[in-house]
């Protein structure tokens, strides 16, 4: 009999060295999620970036890495003051603050660098940014009121939610909507009504993640005092606070797998936050110059973090806060970096784009006019995309690395050999109890899809899985059900 070992993994399949010219920007081919500690929101999954945060900013798309140029530039009204999103066809949509008449302009650009439309309001957007929902469309808060923007076309329909919340939304599993406002926090309905609201002890709050868990996570500030929140996001009961010198900012705190919550502050302070609101660590670097400069960390899938904080340097750290290397810039990074699916990290300082790699070493730096106080994206097709504080929209182009060199990432692949449709599931169990099934292979199929989902915070704890010809004794069927948070490993033996 033929067997065939699967190591369940979810690296990619290594092509190494290996590059490819940019293809035509098309709808995405892989859905959109936002990382093993976020809670899985009702944002379109098809859209290469339908969110700026409430997502571990790790891309599933592989950025520009040789021969990088500026494909095109567009000038917008006024500087970026929103992060930026892509649409499924990789249509870039940003914000901008014209002071005037109108206000706030929100404007989609399409791939090839041409206007697609503008909305134009008076309504306040302070620190708003826009996000995309599961039904498509463009959704953003301006004053009171929630503005739901047709993306093909820029027409907008608006909801009264009664009171201001000038932040990005956050959306749950469900579709509610969480924002936070001056002196409060509230989850709302997408129609308008209000699910709960809370109070927060500060005049201006900053952008909300939502946990794995079911916590709403954020900070809020004013002057030099400020707080990181955390709030049963159900029930709008607060869990913790923990105190920290920070205003308001246009970022927010990061989550990782395990749950750690990673925050600055206006001191140059990275914190490490357990879910339970204890520090477990902090790192210092360079304070920011004005809490608006503060840059909240990044997580990588590895586990490393990368913090930036205003400063003329790029920090990595290990899970414990120390030290895994530095990279000096000269020039302050006034946004939040991007890291692409092969580690490899793109960021914006003073008059220039830089990319280097999970290593630190420099990949390449391309001069720009101005600096991006707004966090950038990549496209499927590798673009990097930023907004510069002199209103100039970027669009920078190259060929594309399509998988790591790493070998650590790569998976061995065998022949291809006859098989029978079944396969041993073999799961180990924190207890050291090793389980073993014989099974076909749409139920081992049914056990990955199941911790899959659960690994983004959906489906239920437990898995069923029938023991077939291990039934023994006077019972018509027997079943073993496996606790997700109990399992170490698991391996699949096709055969």
């Amino acid at each position: 009999m033929f067997s065939k070992k699967i190591l369940m993994s979810f690296a990619s399949l290594v092509l190494s060295g290996m590059f490819f010219l940019i293809p035509p920007t098309h709808a995405a081919s892989t859905p959109f999620v936002q990382g093993s500690g976020y809670q899985s929101g009702a944002y379109d999954t098809d859209a290469m970036q339908p969110t700026s945060f409430n997502w571990d900013r790790n891309s599933r798309f592989a950025g520009v890495t040789e021969d990088v140029y500026i494909k095109w530039s567009y000038t917008t009204p006024a500087p970026g003051n929103a992060s930026l999103i892509l649409d499924e066809n990789g249509s870039v949509i940003t914000k901008s603050f014209i002071g005037g008449d109108p206000k706030y302009s929100i404007q989609a650009i399409n791939p090839n660098g041409t206007l697609k439309w503008v909305y134009n309001t008076n309504d306040e957007m302070t620190m708003g940014s826009p996000v995309i929902n599961k039904e498509d469309k463009l959704i953003i808060m301006g004053a009171d009121k929630l503005k739901s923007i047709n993306l093909n076309d820029g027409i907008g329909t608006e909801t009264k939610f009664g009171e201001a919340y000038p932040t990005q939304i956050a959306i749950d599993d469900k579709g509610v909507y969480y924002l936070v406002g001056p002196m409060r926090v509230a989850a709302y309905y997408p129609n308008g009504t209000l699910k709960w609201k809370a109070s927060h002890n500060y005049s201006r709050g900053s952008y909300p993640i939502l946990t794995k868990t079911g916590s709403l996570v954020f900070k809020a500030g004013n002057g030099t005092a400020g707080s990181l929140y955390s709030f049963n996001a159900e029930t709008g009961q607060k869990n913790w606070e923990y105190g920290l010198p920070s205003n308001s900012n246009n970022t927010a705190p990061a989550v990782s797998v395990d749950g750690t919550i990673y925050a600055s502050d206006r001191l140059g302070y990275t914190y490490a936050i357990d879910p339970t609101g204890t520090m477990k660590w902090s790192f210092k670097a360079d304070a920011a110059s004005t809490s608006a400069n503060i840059v909240d960390p990044v997580v990588s899938h590895d586990g490393t973090i990368y913090v930036v904080n205003a400063t003329k340097n790029l920090y990595a750290l290990n899970s414990d806060g120390t030290i895994k290397w530095v990279y000096n810039t000269n020039y302050g990074i006034n946004s939040s970096p991007i890291v692409d699916k092969n580690g490899d990290v793109f960021f914006f300082s003073q008059s220039a784009a830089n990319a280097i790699d999970k290593n630190g070493k420099l990949i390449w730096s391309l001069s720009i006019e101005g600096s991006a106080f707004n966090s950038p994206a990549i496209a499927e097709d590798g673009t990097i995309y930023a907004h510069a504080n002199n209103g100039i929209l970027y669009a920078i182009g190259g060929k594309v690395k399509q998988d790591s060199e790493d070998p650590e990432t790569e998976i061995p692949v065998e022949p291809e050999i006859p098989s029978s449709g079944r396969a041993l599931l073999v799961i180990m169990l924190q207890n050291g109890v090793e389980r073993e099934y014989d099974l076909s292979m749409s139920e081992v199929n049914a056990f990955v899809n199941w911790y899959e989902s659960k690994s983004g915070g959906i489906g239920n704890i437990t898995f069923a899985i029938d023991k077939h010809s291990n039934n023994l004794g006077p019972f018509k069927q027997r079943k073993d059900y496996i606790l997700y948070d109990k399992i170490i490993t698991f391996e699949i033996n096709e055969y």
